[in-house]
């Protein structure tokens, strides 16, 4: 049967468009169901419906309509049209970027540091007051039957002395070492690694120590400075004799500063903090270490040194991988800044041989410290250059001043995964919520501690 419009079958190679998938129905049509009145004639099948005059039981219409899947080619019109599920829809998720995740995941391990060092610093002040109190209920409740040679001023500057002696094994510590553990760094690890050269250690300790001396005398120049226009501060130079601190209190002290700082502050800084946020870059994680360095000690006569020789010791310890280096650096630091005070102690009648044999020594540390620095920032130029030309080039050749320069690169396989989409690290990270609460409270301490009194002291007078 010829189903095309005028009755006459399409040329050969002639396109005809498939009829639409809905057709109204003609006008004799009547849905199925209806029954014509009796003597009538079906317009379907023109002859009388068998029950005539009679209602119909309903049924539902089969007209086509277009499924909501295609399920059926046009042939099957006027079929009824079988259950298509209604379309599922889901709630909208808000996929993030690589970079976004890697942001939010940056700036909660920044966060987490800054939480760490914040908890370093309530756990010491938790220990130093406990042991402070212990110590004082036994001194007075032992004194008469065992300390009757040592008067009460003496007994609180050993016990004061002690408390700050112990408090970083706890403070330290332990903080970094829950931080280090949720990075799956063991709590020795990070005395484990390459030895470096002792030449180069050497080199980087005396450059160390010439950028202490070098701190030390901007800052007295500034000091005194300040002292001529606006007036003294309390921040002045603690000088212990006899007299002032006893002989087991001065001992605790410089057992204090000369080996348990070095070992506790080494692992935390260098150790942990350093370990873990070299995995955003190294660079990155030894200039952010040295800045958590510096504001740690919380007065300007330190933090800007402190600052100054972390980045030298972050770099040592980024490059062997340990902090057995860094601890002999530190050691001698602290060593060198506590000698004058112990000649002071001991021996002052050699004070002024002392401060003119400081001088002479102060100026050859940071005479070698600015050739250091010099050669450093050389052979790191010459390095980078001959890198991108070979590079550029294509070249396989590895140039000398690459290779010296390749020397004092960290190990490759120190760099762990850097996350590079990350922008603006130190912004974020200094941001990061952990991190805002440890810097304004040590920016609040420098202030109250070197600002502050000066500001006072014209109201003072």
């Amino acid at each position: 049967m010829n189903n095309q419009p005028g009755g006459q079958w399409p040329q050969q190679g002639q396109y005809q468009p498939p009829p639409p998938y809905y057709q109204p129905p003609p006008p004799s049509y009547q849905p199925p169901g209806y029954y014509p009145p009796q003597g009538q004639q079906s317009p379907q099948y023109g002859q009388l419906a068998p029950n005539a005059g009679q209602q119909a039981p309903y049924q539902p219409p089969t007209y086509y309509q277009p499924p909501m899947y295609y399920q059926h080619p046009p042939q099957y019109y006027g079929q009824p049209m079988q259950y298509a599920p209604p379309p599922v829809t889901y709630a909208p998720v808000a996929y993030l970027s690589p970079e976004q995740v890697n942001r939010q995941l940056f700036k909660t391990h920044c966060s987490r540091v800054g939480l760490m060092l914040m908890a370093d610093e309530g756990i010491m002040a938790g220990v130093q007051i406990l042991v402070m109190i212990l110590g004082f209920v036994g001194y007075y409740l032992l004194r008469d039957a065992y300390f009757p040679w040592l008067d009460q001023q003496s007994a609180i500057l050993n016990i004061s002395m002690f408390a700050a002696a112990i408090s970083p094994f706890f403070s330290h510590i332990i903080p970094a070492a829950a931080h280090g553990h949720k990075w799956g760094i063991k709590p020795l690890d990070p005395f484990r690694g390459d030895r470096l050269p002792a030449g180069f250690v050497l080199t980087a300790t005396v450059t160390a120590l010439g950028l202490n001396s070098l701190w030390g005398y901007i800052y007295y120049f500034c000091k005194n400075w300040v002292d001529r226009m606006i007036g003294p501060g309390m921040e002045m130079d603690q000088i212990y004799t006899p007299a002032t601190m006893p002989l087991a209190g001065f001992f605790l002290m410089v057992f204090w500063t000369c080996v348990v700082a070095p070992v506790t502050e080494e692992y935390m800084f260098r150790g942990m903090i350093l370990r873990t946020l070299s995995k955003h870059g190294a660079t990155f994680g030894i200039v952010m270490s040295a800045l958590l360095f510096g504001l740690l000690h919380g007065n300007m006569a330190q933090t800007p040194m402190a600052f100054l020789i972390g980045l030298i010791m972050g770099y040592v310890a980024a490059k062997s991988g340990n902090i057995r280096q860094t601890i002999f650096m530190h050691m001698v630091n602290n060593t060198f800044a506590m000698l004058p005070q112990t000649v002071y102690y001991f021996a002052p009648q050699y004070e002024q041989y002392l401060d003119d044999a400081t001088f002479a020594i102060d100026m050859i540390e940071i005479a070698f410290a600015v050739i250091a620095l010099i050669w450093f920032a050389v052979k790191h130029h010459k390095g980078i250059k001959a890198r991108a030309y070979r590079l550029q080039t294509g070249s396989a050749a590895v140039s000398q001043e690459e290779f010296d320069w390749a020397k004092l690169e960290i190990p490759a396989q120190r760099r762990t995964l850097q996350y590079n989409l990350v922008k603006s690290k130190f912004g974020q990270c200094l941001t990061s919520g952990g991190m805002i609460f440890f810097w304004v409270s040590m920016l609040l301490t420098i202030f109250i501690t070197s600002i502050l009194p000066h500001l006072m002291s014209p109201f003072m007078r």
